[in-house]
């Protein structure tokens, strides 16, 4: 977490950060419905759920327990962020308010929704449809819709098919 704190200006402390900045609060919670995901009995007695639509009450996020997200993922505007069971983020992605990381069918079946790679910078209000990769690097503009590949290094903005 160290480099989430060196990447977000005006954070006094990590205590401040825990207790004041949404994106944190939202991250610890789905980190703990991941790891409680992963076994029997906190499935069973429903736990993973239960922190999941208390993330959605608390932080207005919305990040399916089964979503795999790497290290230093940062939400420095937490409020409107969905991101669907099978989204894969990799290590150091930046993501700003209102972005969706949904599928573009409803089936259960298979992988549905983007990997991110590392480093990637998602700007606000983008919508990011189906299974496709964002590239290492990548950056993508405010108000952006995804339905296709994004290479590494690229800067994307507008409807990108």
């Amino acid at each position: 977490m160290g480099l989430i704190f060196s990447r977000q200006r005006g954070l006094i402390s990590k205590i401040d950060a825990i207790l004041f900045t949404a994106g944190v609060q939202a991250l610890i919670i789905y980190r703990l419905s991941h790891t409680l995901n992963n076994y029997r009995l906190t499935r069973m007695l429903r736990l993973p759920l239960f922190l999941y639509r208390l993330n959605q009450f608390l932080c207005n996020v919305d990040i399916e327990p089964h979503a795999k997200i790497g290290e230093n993922f940062l939400l420095p505007h937490a409020s409107g962020i969905v991101i669907g069971g099978t989204a894969e983020i990799g290590h150091n992605v930046t993501m700003l308010h209102n972005v969706t990381i949904g599928s573009k069918r409803l089936t259960d079946g298979g992988k549905r929704h983007a990997t991110i790679e590392d480093g990637v910078f998602i700007s606000s209000q983008v919508t990011i449809l189906g299974n496709i990769t964002i590239g290492e690097n990548a950056r993508i503009g405010a108000g952006s819709i995804i339905l296709a590949n994004v290479p590494a290094n690229a800067t994307v903005t507008g409807i990108h098919k």
